[in-house]
């Protein structure tokens, strides 16, 4: 049986490594061990090389090796090359294209022609590909002799939270809706945004609205839209979002309509889903849309403006019966389902 050896990035945040990483690699393999990468800072490189050819000598055995890292990637492929280790496997695990993101970033042509040669290096010879959404795939089978992709979209555990339906009569009965938004407070993240739906939903129902962010929360931003009497303010560990997302009616989350996004696939929207939260989504046009929107529960606007507007308590009551739909693909959005497709991909 192969080992399972999990190169991670220092500089990721416990959550996400959390989430993404630790969480799902534990549910693939007993047999995995993790290692801490310090390669994506430049002054480490050397030390890290070190480090990473030290594995390499105490692999003796059948070994696949996880890296979400193009660096971490390109070290262990110089690596393995020149140790000629034939029984250790690269599994690139790409959770964004560097080539949309540089260019997000407005990064210069340099910048661009050296991760798209990146890429040419990692996705032609990496062992085994998976990625977060079709879109990645299909840039990514550009490089590729072989149909050998693997989506994952970002999920979470199936935790047996109750479903929609369970949820439903006492939704469509309460006096309080509890509205909520997870994650940081970031420009990218459009906390304003999110505060100016909570404020519109506030207008037409009663709700209470909650916070879960380790970001710092600018309770000026709150008041500006008078939601400093309805608000709660939590920083929680990734680990007790789901727990607290029990006592949550509708969750929000806004992005921008750029490129970008249409790669992405956030782990907050399949948070909700899983925790049958009824989500709320504005500017994202993604896999997991998609989705939602095929299983007949269309909660996915253009802007905040068009958000806003049909907000009212008709059209929030409409929403919510409809949420029932959901329960026939709440499934996809939990790690269970996922893992044993990469268990036949990577043979651990």
């Amino acid at each position: 049986m192969k080992k399972l050896l999990a190169i991670i990035p220092k500089h990721l945040s416990g959550g996400v490594v959390q989430s993404q990483m630790l969480t799902p690699l534990r549910l693939l393999s007993q047999n995995v061990e993790f290692e801490e990468s310090s390669f994506e800072q430049p002054r480490r490189c050397v030390r890290n090389g070190r480090k990473l050819f030290q594995i390499f000598r105490h692999c003796n055995s059948p070994t696949v090796i996880y890296t979400r890292s193009q660096f971490d990637f390109i070290h262990l492929f110089l690596l393995k090359f020149l140790t000629r280790k034939s029984d250790l496997e690269l599994w690139y695990d790409c959770r964004g294209l560097a080539m949309i993101e540089m260019s997000h970033k407005r990064k210069g042509i340099f910048t661009l022609i050296l991760f798209y040669f990146l890429d040419i290096i990692i996705f032609k010879n990496a062992d085994y590909v998976t990625t977060v959404s079709n879109k990645n795939k299909l840039y990514i089978k550009n490089f590729r002799c072989y149909d050998d992709v693997l989506v994952i979209p970002s999920c979470t555990i199936n935790r047996n939270n109750a479903s929609y339906s369970s949820k439903l009569k006492e939704r469509m009965h309460d006096t309080k809706l509890c509205v909520a938004y997870v994650g940081g407070t970031s420009s990218w993240q459009n906390f304003e945004e999110i505060c100016k739906i909570a404020a519109s939903i506030k207008k037409s129902n009663s709700i209470s609205f909650k916070i879960y962010s380790t970001d710092k929360v600018d309770k000026n931003v709150i008041s500006s839209f008078g939601l400093s009497d309805v608000v709660e303010i939590r920083s929680l560990k990734a680990s007790e979002i789901m727990d607290a997302l029990e006592e949550v009616d509708i969750g929000i989350i806004v992005r921008h309509k750029e490129l970008i996004n249409q790669f992405a696939s956030p782990i907050k929207v399949s948070e909700y889903v899983a925790a049958s939260v009824i989500p709320l989504i504005v500017g994202l046009e993604n896999d997991q849309t998609e989705l939602l929107i095929n299983a007949g529960f269309d909660c996915v606007y253009e802007t905040v403006s068009e958000a806003c507007s049909v907000f009212e308590k008709d059209n929030l009551n409409n929403l919510i019966s409809k949420s029932v739909e959901l329960d026939v693909i709440k499934h996809k959005f939990h790690y269970e389902t996922n893992i044993p497709a990469i268990k036949r991909l990577i043979n651990v």
